[in-house]
């Protein structure tokens, strides 16, 4: 299996070959998506005064954060996949 292969060759170490590239791209799209849906959050409380959001409006910006967050770093996760299939092979 996948799991002995690694083990036998490359030890604990090769379960986190792409550790790296991954949190380089996590942590913009995590900055992006929350900062984005706080930014709409905060806006949309000070329009409406109220002092939570309704399920809709959360479930709305939190897909739209998550969307931006995706666009934004998109480069970042083609370079991060590139990087682990190539030292993979």
């Amino acid at each position: 299996t996948a799991v002995r292969t690694i083990w036998k060759t490359e030890g604990l170490k090769g379960f986190y070959v792409g550790w790296g590239p991954t949190v380089a791209r996590n942590l913009p799209y995590i900055v992006i998506t929350f900062t984005t849906f706080n930014h709409w959050k905060t806006q949309e409380l000070k329009k409406s005064e109220k002092t939570s959001l309704d399920t809709k409006t959360a479930v709305r910006f939190g897909m739209g954060a998550a969307l931006v967050g995706c666009l934004g770093t998109q480069p970042l996760d083609v370079i991060k996949t590139r990087m682990m299939t190539q030292a993979a092979s």
